[in-house]
């Protein structure tokens, strides 16, 4: 064994879940998500009694936001080389 190559045992695994299919996958399942969300904020606001709940749709509508943003950057990152397993680990 060369001194640059690592054994199987020392090498990091990268986990199921942060592969670039499953990123993929969560983040186009979020975006239903989203649209519903801002669905519902708007009949929230044109609704008077609703008014009172609105914030129901607003915390759907930036937790599905904020989850699309960072597997939208992890695949980025990822496509662009500057985050790999071998340069140092998976944000």
């Amino acid at each position: 064994m060369g001194w640059g190559n690592k054994p199987v045992h020392r090498q990091q695994m990268v986990p199921w879940y942060d592969t670039r299919l499953a990123c993929r996958v969560a983040f186009w399942l979020l975006l239903p998500f989203f649209v519903f969300s801002l669905v519902g904020i708007f009949e929230a606001l044109q609704t008077e009694p609703w008014r009172q709940n609105i914030w129901v749709p607003l915390v759907m509508a930036l937790i599905s936001l904020w989850l699309m943003v960072r597997m939208g950057l992890r695949v980025t990152r990822r496509r662009s080389g500057t985050v790999t397993p071998e340069k140092g680990g998976i944000p």
